[in-house]
C-alpha cells in the first residue's frame, strides 16, 4: 500500500539525513553512524511501499490520500510561490523500480560500510555524501520534468567527484578527482544544451506533457535540430554511464573512491535518462515521422556495443581488481544501451526496451554484489593489486561463494538473473534484423546483425576475463597473502555486519534467476503502461522456449565456451604462465600493451589537453598580448598625449579661465542658433 508522501520521501529522507549528519557528529559518534543505515532504511520503506500500486495501476493521490484508478502515470505538481516553478515526481513502473534499487543496494552499502569504513578520520563527511548521492540519484529517477531532473543529475555529479578526491591528501586521489569532475561536466553541458533547446520549442519540461505533443519535436525536425539535440541528450547519458568516447573516468575514479561507495555507481543515472526518453523518441520516429532519430537510436545501440567490447577487452589485462570491476560495469551497462537503441529501432520497441530495463535492474544488483566481495577481499588482503591474492578461497569462503554467484551471473549461466537480462537483449537483436529483413531494409538488417557480432565476441571476452578474475583472486597460491600471515595476522572472513549486505545481494541474483520466468512476464505487464502496449511474451513456457531454444542460446553458449576455456587453463587450473605466454608470442605482447595503454585513449586526451594548452599559450601571446592589450595600451597613450597637451592651456589664472568659458558658450550659441533649435 503507498505509504503518504511516499514519491517525495522516498529521496528527501536520504537528503535529510545528509543534513543531519554533521550535527549527530557533534552530539555522539556511534549516532553518526547508524543514523545513516536509519534513514535509508526509512527511504527503502518509503520506495517499496510505491510497487504494488504501480503494478495494479491503482495509483494514490499523494495529497488525498485517495485512489485515483488505473492511469498509467500519477503526475504530483506542486507550485512554489508566484516563481512558476513546477516541482514534481513522476510514479510510474521505471522510477518506482529504479528508486527501489537505488534505495536497497544504498542501504546495503551503508550496513557495510559501519565496518569497511570504521576509524577512518573523514566518516562524518563519507555519510553526508554518500546520503546526499543516494538522495540525488532517487531524485533523478523519481523527477517528473526535466529541471527536476537536472538539479538531482548535479547533486549526484558533485557527491561522485568528492567522493573519488574523498582522500585528497593523496594528490593522485586529488587528479582523479579533478578528472572525473571535468568528464561528468562535458556531458552535464550538452544535457543542459540539449533541455533548453526543448523547453524553447515546446515551453515546457514536464515529461508527460513532453511525450503527449509531439508537435515541438516536428517543428525541431523542420528547423534540422532534432538530431543534434537527441545526440546531445545522449551525450549526458554517456558522460554518468561511462560509455565511449567519455569512458576514461571511471576507470581512474573507483580505485581513488572508498571501495565500498562504488556498489551504487552513477552510471544508473545514464541509463534512466536513455529509457526515460526512449518512448518519447520512438514516438516522433514511427508517428510523427522524423524519419533522422534512426540514426540517433543507431548511435545509441553502436556506442553501447563498442563500449561493451572495449570495456570488456581492457578488463582482460588489469592487475588492479577495483580497474577490472570498473571496465565490468562500463561494459554491462553498455549491454543496456544496445537493448534500448535496438527497441527504439522496432516498430514494437517493447523487445528492446524491456530487454534493456531487465538488465539494468538484474546488473544493479550484479554489479553491487561484486563490489562488495572485491571491497571485502580488499579490507583483508590491505591491497588492491590481484597479483597479491590467491588461496583466498578457503580463507573466505562465504565472500569467494557470494562472489562466484556475481561473476556466473555476469557471463550469463543460466538460471542466474543475468543470463535473462543478456539473453533478452541478443534475441531483440535478431528480432531486429529479421523484422528489417521483412520490410526490405537490408542495410539495418546487416547493421543488427553487426551489432549481434560484436555482443557475441563481448560474450566471450565477458567469460575470459570474469574466470581471470576468479581464478587470480581465490586460486593458486599468493607470496603476499602468506607474508601477513607470517606476520601474525592470518586472513578470514569478514564480520557478519560486511557478509550479511553480500549474502542478500547475491540471494536476489539467485532467486531473480530462478523465478526469470515467472518474473519476467509480469515485468513486461509492469511496463506495458509506458509503452502503451501489451504482454509481449505468452507465459511461462514462451519465455523458456525464447531462452533455451532459439539459435542465439547455441551461439552464446559457443561463445562462453570460447572465451572460458582459455582462462580455465591459464587462471584455474593454471597450466600455462599467462606472463610466459604473452612474451613468447610478440602480437600478443603488443595486444596486451595496447589494452594495458587503454587504447592509448588517455593519451590521445592528454595530447589535445597539451595541445590545447600550447594553442592557448600562443592566443594569449599573439592575440591577447599582440592584439588586444596593445590596442588598449595604445588608446591609453594616445587619451594620454592628449591630455597631456590640453593641460596646457589651463594657466591657473582666472581672467584666461573666463575668456574661454565665454568663448566656449559663444560657440555653442551660434551652433545652436544654426541648428534652429531657437527661432528669431
Amino acid at each position: 500500500m503507498l505509504l503518504p508522501y511516499a514519491p517525495w520521501l522516498c529521496w528527501l529522507i536520504p537528503v535529510i539525513g545528509a543534513v543531519f549528519t554533521p550535527i549527530f557528529a557533534r552530539i555522539n559518534s556511534k549516532l553518526r553512524n547508524y543514523a545513516p543505515v536509519a534513514f535509508a532504511a526509512a527511504s527503502v520503506v518509503f520506495s517499496i511501499s510505491m510497487i504494488p500500486d504501480v503494478f495494479t495501476g491503482n495509483v494514490v493521490d499523494w495529497v488525498s490520500g485517495k485512489t485515483l484508478g488505473p492511469i498509467p502515470y500519477d503526475w504530483q505538481t506542486q507550485w512554489v510561490g508566484s516563481l512558476g516553478i513546477n516541482l514534481g515526481v513522476l510514479v510510474d513502473p521505471l522510477s518506482v523500480l529504479m528508486t527501489s534499487l537505488v534505495c536497497s543496494i544504498g542501504l546495503l552499502v551503508l550496513i557495510f560500510s559501519l565496518e569497511y569504513m570504521r576509524g577512518d578520520p573523514g566518516l562524518t563527511r563519507y555519510w553526508f555524501l554518500t546520503q546526499f548521492f543516494i538522495g540525488g540519484l532517487s531524485m533523478v529517477v523519481m523527477a517528473g520534468n526535466l529541471l527536476q531532473l537536472y538539479i538531482g543529475w548535479e547533486i549526484v555529479g558533485v557527491c561522485c567527484y568528492a567522493l573519488v578526491s574523498f582522500w585528497y591528501r593523496d594528490p593522485q586521489n586529488a587528479r582523479y578527482g579533478l578528472k572525473t569532475f571535468l568528464m561528468l561536466r562535458v556531458g552535464d553541458v550538452f544535457l543542459l544544451a540539449s533541455i533548453l533547446i526543448m523547453y524553447f520549442y515546446s515551453g515546457n519540461f514536464d515529461f508527460m506533457a513532453l511525450k503527449d505533443s509531439n508537435g515541438w519535436m516536428l517543428e525541431l525536425s523542420r528547423s534540422g535540430l532534432l538530431l543534434i539535440t537527441a545526440l546531445m541528450f545522449f551525450g549526458g547519458a554517456i558522460s554518468k554511464s561511462a560509455q565511449f568516447p567519455l569512458h576514461v573516468w571511471l576507470p581512474d575514479a573507483m580505485p581513488a573512491t572508498p571501495a565500498s561507495f562504488n556498489a551504487i555507481t552513477e552510471v544508473l543515472a545514464g541509463g534512466y535518462l536513455v529509457a526515460r526518453a526512449l518512448p518519447m523518441f520512438h514516438d516522433a520516429l514511427f508517428i510523427g515521422g522524423c524519419g533522422e532519430l534512426t540514426l540517433f537510436f543507431l548511435a545509441v545501440a553502436w556506442i553501447g556495443a563498442f563500449t561493451a567490447l572495449l570495456g570488456a577487452s581492457m578488463a582482460m589485462v588489469q592487475r588492479n581488481l577495483v580497474r577490472v570491476l570498473a571496465y565490468s560495469i562500463i561494459s554491462q551497462y553498455a549491454y543496456m544501451m544496445v537493448g534500448l537503441g535496438v527497441g527504439g529501432l522496432m516498430i514494437d520497441p517493447a523487445a528492446g526496451y524491456l530487454a534493456g530495463n531487465l538488465h539494468l535492474m538484474a546488473d544493479a544488483i550484479i554489479s553491487g554484489l561484486l563490489f562488495l566481495c572485491g571491497t571485502a577481499v580488499l579490507h583483508r588482503v590491505g591491497s588492491q593489486d590481484m597479483f597479491d591474492m590467491g588461496g583466498l578461497r578457503a580463507r573466505m569462503p562465504i565472500t569467494f561463494i557470494c562472489m562466484g554467484i556475481g561473476a556466473l551471473a555476469t557471463i550469463g549461466i543460466p538460471p542466474l538473473s543475468g543470463f535473462w537480462s543478456e539473453e533478452s537483449i541478443y534475441g531483440a537483436i535478431l528480432e531486429l534484423a529479421q523484422e528489417a529483413g521483412n520490410q526490405g531494409s537490408f542495410t539495418l538488417m546487416l547493421s543488427a546483425y553487426g551489432l549481434y557480432f560484436l555482443m557475441m565476441v563481448t560474450a566471450a571476452v565477458t567469460t575470459f576475463y570474469i574466470l581471470r578474475m576468479m581464478g587470480m583472486v581465490f586460486g593458486g597460491k599468493s607470496k603476499h597473502v602468506e607474508k601477513i600471515e607470517d606476520e601474525g595476522a592470518p586472513i578470514k572472513e569478514v564480520s557478519s555486519i560486511m557478509w550479511v549486505p553480500m549474502g542478500v545481494a547475491a540471494l536476489a541474483t539467485v532467486v531473480i534467476g530462478v523465478l526469470a520466468p515467472f518474473i519476467i512476464t509480469e515485468f513486461h505487464e509492469f511496463f506495458s503502461s509506458i509503452l502503451r502496449q501489451s504482454v509481449v511474451h505468452g507465459g511461462f513456457i514462451d519465455v523458456l522456449r525464447k531462452a533455451f531454444l532459439s539459435p542465439s542460446f547455441i551461439i552464446t553458449c559457443v561463445a562462453l565456451a570460447i572465451g572460458g576455456y582459455p582462462a580455465y587453463k591459464l587462471y584455474i587450473t593454471r597450466q600455462a604462465d599467462p606472463v610466459k605466454l604473452t612474451e613468447e608470442h610478440p602480437f600478443l605482447k603488443e595486444i596486451h600493451k595496447f589494452l594495458w595503454n587503454g587504447c592509448y585513449i588517455d593519451a590521445l586526451y592528454d595530447k589535445i589537453a597539451d595541445g590545447t594548452k600550447e594553442l592557448c599559450r600562443v592566443v594569449c601571446k599573439r592575440v591577447e598580448v599582440g592584439v588586444f592589450d596593445a590596442f588598449n595600451y595604445f588608446v591609453a597613450e594616445c587619451i594620454e598625449k592628449f591630455y597631456r597637451a590640453f593641460r596646457k592651456m589651463q594657466t591657473g589664472e582666472l581672467s584666461w579661465n573666463m575668456i574661454l568659458v565665454m568663448l566656449g558658450a559663444t560657440l555653442l550659441l551660434i551652433l545652436m542658433l544654426l541648428s534652429g533649435e531657437f527661432a528669431l
